[in-house]
């Protein structure tokens, strides 16, 4: 029979103290997990930097950034900013003995190459560490970001298996200490390629993190503060990424960087005895008397006392029937791997389950690709490169707050719908809108509203997608979602690709997709309200009592 954990939850308290304690508890790795996901984007960034001029200057450590005489000595780029590896050559006839670096000192027709550099401000990255400077050296960095979501791609569905079978807690505890090791590991990298090797393998632990802490927060609470907790999570995590850039700017060396970012995370090994193991995931897993300790020692917390009815789950034998197989678990004893197995099939034979499996997949892969092509596209925005990130960030924050009333007023469809296609609409508008003054601020403000849109997408998708397929398979579904998730983020570095035939085809593409997605949720179904579904039988059935029009899966 199936476990009505829901009904539990009317009398637990949907969102009680008890669950307040542990949602904190949780905001804590989610915020520090926040603000390392992007670390290579400081520590592997390129500053600025210039050609040293020997005949006007001494050495790179003492020379100003930009001497009055650099535009007769250096080429400069259409950006205003120096050529950073070639000089003009010097011109022997020129009136060297009259000025120190005079204007016809130098051949402005003939380049040659340099052979030091001068670098602007403190910030020091592995580009001056690992000399990874001029224009043959800058495919090593963005291959820094490419196998960063490489080793997320990699993670994440080891992540979500891993914590269907040894629990949610279990895993988030393994992820978080193994990526911040690596964080550490990486801070002490004598070479690129040691850095490279250890990027992966940050990314790669780094892919449990996250959705281990939302299956684990989701899990315990009702139906009714489902949507409220998954904006909050979402809220501390945009946070957590406008918190990294204030790091970066106050410790501009990349090895000090990283050390104070990873550093703090290690605490967490304390969550193994200080946060409960889901009890979905315990009742599932046959663990009756765990589970009924756990929701005891709520019930004490939240002051309430539970009926015998609800407590009727703990009993000492629970058959566990998922879709007829009539399997059987005892308490205190693991669910053996065939009724797992048995599970797995029934999805594999459910074409329901597998379509609405592919729709999740393909509405990831475009949030994926939209959300991060935005971010990276934020370097497009002038102004401080710490500022920029922090707001982009930060604008986050009103797409997390927006999908809350929109879920609970028309569902998370409809909302994964809308936000998907205002997306699209604001992305396609971008490079069309008119530049009033030279100022392209209603580009900006379209820009803006196209990341608060997908952001609002995104974070309809995590909570929509867990709801609609049986525990016992949820982290492992969530996680073959997000793993398309990280294969449209692969993809968004790519996209600038695009601008080399129009400049506007980037943000086309960025919008039809979108778009594309937005109509293709239509056809799941609405989980607004709806008990979590614990076999495959009860999923196959949601949605279908409304009559929408639209065909659901």
């Amino acid at each position: 029979m199936t476990t009505d954990f829901d009904g539990l939850l009317d009398e637990l308290g949907h969102f009680g103290r008890y669950q307040q304690i542990n949602y904190l508890l949780l905001f804590v790795p989610l915020f520090l997990f926040a603000t390392v996901v992007l670390t290579f984007s400081f520590a592997a960034g390129e500053p600025d930097y210039r050609c040293l001029v020997p005949e006007c200057e001494n050495s790179s450590e003492s020379s100003p950034y930009a001497p009055p005489w650099l535009r007769d000595a250096l080429p400069f780029g259409s950006n205003g900013k120096p050529s950073q590896c070639t000089r003009y050559a010097v011109n022997a006839g020129g009136n060297w003995t009259h000025a120190t670096c005079p204007a016809d000192g130098f051949f402005k027709n003939v380049t040659q190459k340099c052979d030091n550099l001068v670098f602007l401000g403190e910030v020091i990255t592995i580009v001056n560490d690992f000399h990874l400077t001029c224009p043959d050296n800058k495919w090593k960095l963005t291959l820094i970001g490419t196998m960063h979501f490489v080793g997320q791609f990699v993670g994440v569905p080891i992540g979500g298996m891993l914590a269907d079978r040894f629990g949610r807690r279990t895993v988030m505890v393994g992820a978080v200490m193994g990526q911040n090791t690596c964080g550490i590991l990486k801070s002490f990298a004598p070479n690129y390629v040691v850095y490279f090797c250890v990027e992966f393998l940050e990314a790669f632990f780094g892919g449990g993190v996250f959705l281990s802490i939302f299956v684990l927060a989701l899990e315990l609470v009702g139906p009714s503060r489902r949507a409220f907790c998954s904006v909050i999570i979402n809220v501390a995590y945009s946070v957590g990424s406008a918190y990294l850039p204030l790091i970066a700017w106050a410790l501009p060396y990349w090895r000090h960087m990283l050390l104070a970012l990873y550093c703090p995370a290690l605490f967490t090994i304390s969550y193994l005895w200080s946060i409960p193991e889901s009890l979905r995931w315990l009742i599932s897993r046959g663990r009756v008397e765990e589970a009924c300790d756990v929701v005891k020692k709520a019930a004490v917390c939240n002051g309430v006392v539970l009926s015998d009815e609800a407590m009727s789950i703990f009993k000492k034998t629970l058959d566990f029937e998922d879709a007829g197989s009539g399997t059987k678990v005892h308490s205190g004893e693991e669910i053996p791997k065939t009724l797992m197995r048995n599970m797995a099939k029934e999805m594999v034979a459910s074409k329901t389950l597998l379509l609405r499996l592919f729709v999740n997949c393909l509405c990831w892969t475009v949030a994926g690709m939209v959300y991060y092509g935005l971010s990276l596209g934020a370097v497009t925005l002038s102004g401080n490169q710490y500022v920029n990130f922090a707001v982009t960030a930060l604008v986050e924050i009103p797409g997390n707050i927006l999908v809350l009333p929109l879920m609970e007023r028309f569902g998370r469809r409809t909302t994964a719908a809308l936000t998907f296609i205002l997306s699209g609409i604001t992305c396609v508008a971008v490079p069309f809108l008119p530049h009033w003054g030279g100022e392209s601020w209603l580009s900006t403000v379209a820009f803006l509203l196209g990341k608060i849109f997908i952001t609002a997408a995104f974070n309809t998708l995590f909570m929509h997608s867990s709801e609609m397929f049986p525990t016992g398979l949820r982290s492992s579904a969530l996680a073959a979602c997000s793993t398309f998730g990280r294969v449209g983020s692969i993809l968004a570095p790519q996209a600038p690709l695009l601008a080399v035939y129009g400049a506007s085809l980037p943000y086309i593409v960025f919008g039809a997709v979108a778009m594309i997605a937005g109509f293709s949720s239509l056809v799941l179904p609405e989980t607004l309200q709806a008990k979590l579904p614990e076999t495959v039988a009860e999923a196959e059935q949601l949605g279908r009592k409304k009559k929408t029009g639209i065909p659901l899966i």
